[in-house]
């Protein structure tokens, strides 16, 4: 099922969109796993569970999730309902029936999410899994069904498959570093980075080591974009900057999955034994919008619109029969955003200006907010013609990750 078909999410706000695509696809890679009890109870203890003395931290439990879930959207919380969830453990089979177990396991999971939607959602917004029964499903239909099957017999594969969605879902996005104190005047400063990892990849599969994780992504580092609001004194600082930014890079990956590592290198004899991937980028459909809107918005950047003012249109008072036209001048700014929504009906491609010029040289007191709406409305027209559409919000337009920013 494609993001697109999810029933009723066509209804949904841009807000829940973006988080359900992206928590879509971090479910499929958390969907199956396993954990050691020693990381679910770090201060473990022996305990019993059913009739078994449970003592060692280095036993291994497996989890499986359900294939179809729910997301139910809130204020603050976002709630990922499931049915169910299968827990495994050889050592001790007494703990796939522990409640404290499946609840310590689902808050780790819950946790990985929180921490890869950190560039997604706002301070206070988070996820929890919550399990109910069947009968007691929302009702509205926000349901998502995984395609995802596993072979036991294929482990293997299924290992590289998921590496594969885990680079790809966290090609892009934000991490926060702080900047030691004796790096900032004695102040200690955090820093949010924007990064982008290339699309193209080398990486290692090898499952002889037992201790080392069977896939390393190995990424250029002069292929990879980082953007962050700071500029270092010296160039050491800058450096040391870069290097804490990469690293928290890399945990995101090994954090969020134990099967991967990444190695961020110069040398090029590091990439041995390895194979070249590349992250397949879906192609957007609205492409052909996206090309003429550079010599559309130049086309129509300046231009002439008449209005038919009537009396009450002045301040001063007029005959209740005045009628005439006017003409105004508009004007356009030289840098705009293009904004793409694809679950749009009408106008998917729209472009945003933080401001428009409005005059009008015969009668200037006609240039008012009832007079600009009047305006902005006709202007909109001349875009819809070109199936795109014109918004002029500033608070919209200075927003980050809202747009692509173009200055002609």
């Amino acid at each position: 099922m494609k993001f697109g078909d999810i029933l009723g999410e066509s209804m949904l706000n841009d807000e829940y969109r973006k988080v359900s695509r992206k928590v879509k696809l971090m479910y499929k890679t958390i969907r199956t796993g396993g954990i050691k009890i020693g990381k679910l109870i770090p201060d473990m203890v022996p305990f019993f569970t059913g009739f078994e003395m449970v003592d060692d931290k280095d036993a291994l439990i497996t989890y499986e999730l359900p294939a179809t879930y729910h997301l139910e959207s809130g204020h603050e919380t976002y709630n990922l309902i499931i049915t169910g969830i299968t827990i495994n453990c050889e050592k001790y089979p007494g703990l796939a029936d522990d409640i404290d177990i499946r609840e310590d396991i689902l808050r780790r999971l819950a946790h990985r999410l929180n921490n890869a939607l950190i560039g997604t959602f706002n301070e206070e917004q988070r996820i929890k899994f919550q399990i109910r029964r069947k009968n007691n499903l929302p009702s509205y239909g926000f349901e998502n069904v995984l395609d995802e099957s596993v072979d036991d017999e294929q482990e293997k594969q299924r290992i590289i498959k998921k590496g594969k969605l885990i680079y790809k879902t966290f090609r892009k996005g934000n991490v926060k570093v702080k900047l030691p104190p004796i790096f900032n005047d004695g102040k200690e400063m955090e820093i949010v980075a924007k990064y982008e990892l290339p699309s193209k990849f080398k990486m290692r599969v090898n499952f002889n080591h037992i201790f080392n994780r069977p896939l390393t992504f190995f990424i250029s580092i002069e292929n990879v974009k980082l953007e962050f609001d700071y500029v270092a004194k010296h160039e050491s600082i800058k450096e040391e900057l870069k290097e804490q930014i990469l690293h928290k890079i890399k945990m995101k990956f090994i954090r969020f999955d134990s099967n991967c590592d990444m190695i961020f290198t110069k040398y090029k004899d590091a990439f041995k034994d390895t194979e070249t991937h590349v992250v397949k980028e879906e192609e957007n459909k609205h492409k052909h919008l996206i090309k003429k809107v550079p010599s559309v918005y130049k086309a129509l950047k300046k231009g002439t619109i008449e209005l038919i003012i009537h009396a009450w249109d002045y301040d001063t008072i007029k005959s209740p029969q005045f009628e005439k036209q006017v003409k105004f001048n508009y004007e356009l700014p030289n840098l705009y955003k293009i904004n793409i929504d694809d679950y749009s009906n009408n106008y998917p491609v729209s472009i945003l200006v933080p401001e428009i010029k409005i005059n009008c040289p015969e009668e200037p007191e006609l240039v008012k907010q009832s007079i600009k709406h009047r305006i902005i409305d006709k202007l909109r027209t001349k875009f819809n013609h070109f199936d795109l559409t014109l918004f002029s919000r500033p608070s919209q337009f200075f927003l980050k990750d809202n747009g692509t920013w173009t200055n002609l």
